[in-house]
């Protein structure tokens, strides 16, 4: 089964418009987009396993 044009651009819209929701993160200290939301703990995974952070906090919704 395969989505039709219509349905891809629909799908890639709201794919778009969910990304620029803000979420608050609280280890950063302020809202960000939910489309840097993997790019962030992935800085904060990269720097617990340098030795830099204690340990890793995942990022959960509130």
């Amino acid at each position: 089964m395969s989505l039709t044009e219509d349905g891809r651009k629909e799908l890639i819209g709201a794919w778009q418009e969910w990304k620029t929701q803000t979420w608050d993160h609280p280890i950063v200290g302020r809202e960000v987009p939910a489309g840097l939301l993997p790019v962030i703990q992935a800085r904060i995974l990269a720097r617990h396993l340098r030795g830099e952070l204690p340990g890793y906090l995942p990022w959960t919704a509130a």
